[in-house]
């Protein structure tokens, strides 16, 4: 988003999350260019668990440089609220966190906002 206002963007439309089903839908368009079958789907689950697995252990190199590009440029207090989310609140309601970080004195309602802005986080509404 800042790139954007950096660079003259007159509007800047940000998507909403698409639920479970719109987004298994669109990846199978698009990875199959066909509307796959749950049970097709199905039968691809252990290999794509497999190179889950194997990026969880080893990542790739360019993603993870780029991540800690991106982790390096926050301030102290925004890398704090994003190890806490990262470690300890994924999945969480944004009230019940905030309020946890709050108590921390790590003041949420300044950092959760730029580390969102940054793609580092998302917020779900639930």
């Amino acid at each position: 988003m800042n790139i954007l206002e950096l660079y003259g963007a007159d509007r800047i439309y940000e998507a909403g999350l698409m639920n479970d089903n719109d987004a298994h839908d669109l990846f199978c368009r698009k990875a199959f260019k066909s509307d796959y079958s749950k049970n097709t789907f199905a039968e691809l689950i252990p290999e794509w668990r497999a190179t889950f697995d194997g990026l969880q252990n080893n990542p790739d190199k360019r993603i993870m440089k780029v991540l800690h590009m991106s982790f390096a440029g926050l301030q102290p207090r925004e890398k704090e609220i994003f190890l806490h989310v990262a470690c300890f609140f994924e999945g969480e309601r944004e009230d019940y966190v905030r309020r946890i970080l709050h108590a921390l004195g790590l003041q949420p309602d300044i950092g959760i906002p730029l580390i969102v802005e940054k793609s580092l986080i998302t917020i779900r509404n639930q």
